[in-house]
């Protein structure tokens, strides 16, 4: 995690979950991303 790009990733990662999340309970994108 000594990469500069790494809190650029995490962010990524993190919609990424986010999304799966939604996904997995079936909740819209707009709740999720306003």
């Amino acid at each position: 995690m000594s990469h500069p790009e790494s809190p650029a990733h995490s962010s990524q990662t993190l919609l990424r979950g986010n999304k799966a999340e939604a996904g997995r309970i079936h909740i819209p994108e707009n709740i999720v991303s306003p």
